[in-house]
């Protein structure tokens, strides 16, 4: 197993405040903004879906910002990473066009497996995929990815960036990422036939970014949007 570990995730939760962790942000990354917007220009987003959304404000700001249309789903493998997303959203002024929202405790790796949500046309993570430190969770997560996206829909990923991001974060080691090595990996276990046809993540965009924790340290992370496509 590799480092999504429940017990981990549930004790960094419960034992420090959501404000002092290193990746927390109280907005979503411009660059992440401007990738969102380039995929929602080809077609509405109908289905979001957050990996690893825990404490992040992405889904109150998708709400707010009015970016989704039907359902926003958020997966965390911590309850209370869950529970501190819920009560950021309590404030939030919804209306009767607001999307549906699901709270769904699984490991990434995991989730979707019985394509019981549905497809998605955008898959978001910021932070997650570089935990996976193993070849066979990537691979997992990849075979994840093509039952959780809709075909030609879009997978915007952000991960510690090549060659200066981070080794390690929350004391666990890391992988760090550049747009190749992620086109590379995400690829591997994702292609699959369907007659004449094979499925692809095709790299549409990357762009860099300097997020300063609390603490006031940088980190080099990479944001890549890829869109699923289909060859003969």
């Amino acid at each position: 197993m590799s480092t999504l570990t429940h017990k981990h995730w549930q004790d960094v939760y419960a034992k420090k405040p959501v404000d002092s962790l290193s990746w927390t942000t109280n907005r979503i990354p411009a660059v992440a903004q401007e990738l969102i917007g380039i995929a929602k220009a080809s077609a509405p987003l109908k289905r979001v879906v957050d990996l690893g959304g825990g404490a992040s404000p992405f889904a109150a700001e998708l709400v707010r910002h009015q970016t989704v249309a039907e359902r926003i789903t958020v997966v965390d493998v911590s309850e209370n990473a869950l529970a501190i997303a819920k009560k950021g959203l309590e404030e939030q002024v919804f209306s009767a066009e607001s999307p549906a929202l699901d709270w769904v405790v699984a490991d990434v790796r995991e989730f979707n497996q019985n394509g019981e949500y549905g497809q998605y046309d955008l898959v978001h993570d910021r932070a997650v995929y570089h935990f996976l430190t193993e070849k066979k969770d990537r691979l997992s997560y990849s075979q994840m990815l093509y039952q959780t996206l809709r075909p030609g829909g879009w997978l915007l990923i952000g991960t510690f960036a090549l060659p200066d991001g981070p080794l390690k974060c929350s004391g666990l080691n890391v992988e760090r990422y550049d747009a190749d090595k992620l086109k590379q990996e995400l690829n591997t276990g994702y292609s699959t036939s369907t007659g004449n046809e094979k499925r692809y993540l095709e790299l549409i965009e990357s762009r860099n970014e300097t997020h300063t924790t609390p603490s006031g340290a940088k980190q080099k992370f990479i944001y890549c949007l890829f869109n699923d496509k289909a060859s003969m």
